[in-house]
């Protein structure tokens, strides 16, 4: 008796420390399309039991639904300013200007700040984080634009890319790699001048003491070890 108690004691606590049920992780576009799909087959093979849902939109988007407790924990590229939520930042992400190869740029080794004056620009929507981190530069460069074409996809920007021949965009290393690996795209070196950002995932602080958002977190900083703590 004493033997079948402690078995059935042993198989409750392994029950109560398994990971199951849902989790509803939000995205922005870049993370959602080109980062999170790697952690994600991860989980899958780690904890078979976790249902995984992803919904993908950009930041703003993004950081309203963690706060309307739409999903669980959000990753987001750009900044927020809801101080009821809990941000922390899980990767550093590069980007890049990039074009067509036939642009009137592409076949320099290197720009300065100064040619990118007067350029037309394919770039995401307001209330991205790509489109605000585009802003950022535009304005501390004091640049002045042809045109602004809006496109709330980055594969719609490199198809327009490609296909009309001119603008510029400003893309993730994630976004161009393998376009530019297969000579699709082009990068525009600036001289003197990178680009980069924070990722970072939120949460509202009532999803603090939930299990599988912990889990979660725990595996995004195995994943991209930078430095931010797990909650708890």
């Amino acid at each position: 008796m004493i033997t079948i108690y402690e078995q059935t004691r042993q198989d409750i606590q392994e029950h109560d420390r398994s990971i199951k049920g849902e989790l509803k992780i939000g995205a922005s576009f870049t993370i959602g399309e080109y980062i999170l799909p790697s952690l994600l087959i991860d989980l899958q093979e780690d904890y078979p039991e976790l249902e995984l849902q992803v919904v993908i939109g950009n930041t703003e988007e993004i950081v309203q639904a963690v706060r309307l407790y739409k999903v669980d924990i959000g990753l987001i590229e750009g900044q927020t300013n809801e101080k009821e939520l809990s941000v922390h930042p899980f990767m550093q992400d590069e980007l890049f200007i990039v074009s067509s190869n036939t642009h009137e740029l592409a076949n320099k080794d290197e720009v300065e700040i100064t040619d990118l004056h007067d350029q037309a620009w394919v770039t995401r929507e307001v209330g991205s984080g790509t489109r605000e981190y585009l802003n950022h530069v535009i304005r501390s460069n004091g640049l002045k634009t042809k045109s602004i074409l809006t496109i709330s996809s980055n594969q719609g920007i490199k198809e327009t890319l490609i296909k009309n021949g001119a603008g510029l965009a400003l893309l993730s290393r994630s976004v161009i790699e393998r376009d530019v690996q297969n000579k699709i795209l082009s990068i525009i070196q600036v001289k003197d001048e990178s680009f980069n950002r924070t990722l970072s995932y939120v949460y509202s602080p009532i999803m603090k003491g939930k299990k599988n958002v912990k889990t979660f977190i725990t595996e995004l900083n195995k994943k991209w070890p930078m430095k931010a703590k797990p909650i708890g």
